[in-house]
């Protein structure tokens, strides 16, 4: 009875997962949540064990591979998940908020699926963004690019710190919704829109294929 007591509130948290597009859940982070009643009631003691319980009691649900449960018509690509609360958010998102969203995944996985996708910029301490999700529209962008190139083909570089005046003076209806992002955040984030232009070198905007360092 206390077997299935724990096994039926394991099931549920997996379930909740999946039901919120959940493409796979770890074991790790399983053992994690239960660990103390599983050693204390169950004297299960390492994710090994508890795979290997959960395999006796899912096999039929789930499909088990590397370490985590997924469903039969899943793929198992949790940089999927990550991706997805990154393209919901319109402002900056750290680790930890990835986390409390994401809390059947592995931080080590996490910070994998940021580094992986080159539309998923840092822009702050531990804290990344969807780059599309930027505020500025075609037009604005176009605007903000040429000024860009003015001010580069003079001084041969920008700095996070000249692209927000840039923003600021081109781009009056952008500039209002920036306060949220570290000038070096912009410079990432336009450097990936605008990556056919410009290139980022260091903490410098630059003009495509050309070299300068502070």
């Amino acid at each position: 009875q206390v077997q299935n007591d724990i096994i039926n509130r394991m099931t549920e948290d997996i379930e909740a997962a999946f039901d919120s597009g959940a493409h796979c859940v770890y074991v790790e982070k399983l053992w994690e949540r239960y660990q103390q009643e599983l050693a204390l009631k169950l004297r299960i003691y390492n994710e090994e064990a508890l795979a290997d319980l959960l395999k006796a009691n899912e096999e039929k649900r789930y499909s088990y591979g590397h370490g985590y449960l997924k469903k039969a018509n899943s793929d198992g690509d949790y940089k999927e998940d990550v991706l997805s609360v990154l393209k919901n958010s319109f402002l900056p998102i750290t680790y930890d908020r990835i986390q409390q969203e994401l809390w059947y995944i592995p931080l080590d996985k996490i910070k994998d699926a940021l580094l992986a996708d080159p539309a998923l910029v840092n822009v702050g301490k531990e804290a990344y963004f969807y780059a599309p999700n930027f505020p500025i529209n075609e037009e604005e962008l176009h605007t903000l690019q040429n000024a860009m190139q003015k001010e580069i083909e003079d001084v041969d570089f920008l700095s996070g710190e000249d692209l927000r005046k840039l923003i600021e003076k081109n781009c009056p209806a952008v500039a209002i919704d920036i306060d949220g992002f570290t000038d070096w955040g912009l410079r990432n984030i336009i450097g990936y829109l605008l990556c056919d232009q410009f290139d980022v070198n260091g903490a410098l905007l630059c003009k495509k294929g050309t070299k300068s360092s502070v």
